[in-house]
This record gives C-alpha cells, structure tokens and sequence, in this order.
C-alpha cells in the first residue's frame, strides 16, 4: 500500500510540473506573439492632419547601378520599396537583388529596414536580417552589390 501512494503522490507532482511548464509556455509565446505583431503594424506616414512626412537620407556608399553613383544621396518617404522591380521607388539595377527586396518605413519614430524574403538578403551593418530593424544614424545596408550609409532622417513638410 505505501508503494502505491508514492507512486500516486509523484505521479501527481509530475503532472502538476507539466502543467505549470505547459502553461508558462503558452504564456509565453502568446507575449512574443504580441511583440511580433506589434512590428508589423501599419505603417503610418505624414497624413493631411499634420502637413509633413517623415524621409530617409541615404548616401551611396558602393554601386555599379547606374543612376546611383557613389556619393549621390536618395530620399526615401515613410514607406519605400527598395528593389529590381517597376514598382519599387528605389530601383537596384543589381541581379544580385530581387523585385521585392526590402522596405523601408517609418514607424514609431523612427525608419525601420524589412527584408521582403529575397534570395540573397539584406545586410545591416555586415549581418543578414530576418526581421525588421530599426535604423540608426550611420548604419549600413547592403542589397546586393549596392551599399547605403543610413545619414539619418527629416521631417518635409509638404
């Protein structure tokens, strides 16, 4: 009989351990479920209530795209398809870069760099990303053979 509740009082401690583990691993990925959500967000850019727009200053560090000469700085507004593809505002004349390649926009106060699941990725600073990164003065972002120096951002008003 005292074997019997030894093996019953254990059994209950495992199963209430394996609850509260489970439990604490659903919390958790519910926490970084809402993190990750919050990153992908709208972006919001400079509407009609306050006349302005946020824009990216990027100075070519390295390019044989012609069109975008070393030394030459791009403006990029709040929300800016970097890319091969017609429909990107900053076009990379690079086989080394996809249609889509990456966004760059602006959200809580600051320009963030998205890499849209090209083949070759998008460097920040000598590493590849996976998710979206904000963007600091002085910071490097390579796409394909093109390199940019991230110079920081003003506010146009329109």
């Amino acid at each position: 009989m005292g074997v019997i509740i030894f093996i019953l009082r254990y059994g209950f401690l495992v199963l209430f351990y394996l609850f509260l583990f489970t439990l604490l691993s659903l919390m958790w990925q519910d926490f970084t479920r809402e993190k990750n959500q919050a990153k992908e967000r709208p972006v919001r850019g400079g509407g009609r209530e306050n006349r302005g727009k946020a824009v990216a200053l990027l100075v070519v560090k390295e390019s044989e795209a012609p069109g975008l000469p070393p030394g030459a700085t791009v403006k990029a507004g709040p929300s800016t398809l970097i890319g091969r593809g017609r429909e990107a505002q900053i076009r990379v004349q690079d086989r080394f870069a996809s249609h889509r390649h990456a966004l760059l926009y602006w959200q809580d106060g600051c320009f963030w760099i998205k890499d849209l699941g090209s083949r070759n990725g998008t460097i920040v600073n000598g590493s590849p990303i996976s998710e979206p990164v904000p963007l600091e003065k002085g910071d490097i972002i390579q796409i394909g053979g093109l390199i940019f120096n991230f110079a920081g951002w003003i506010y146009e008003m329109q």
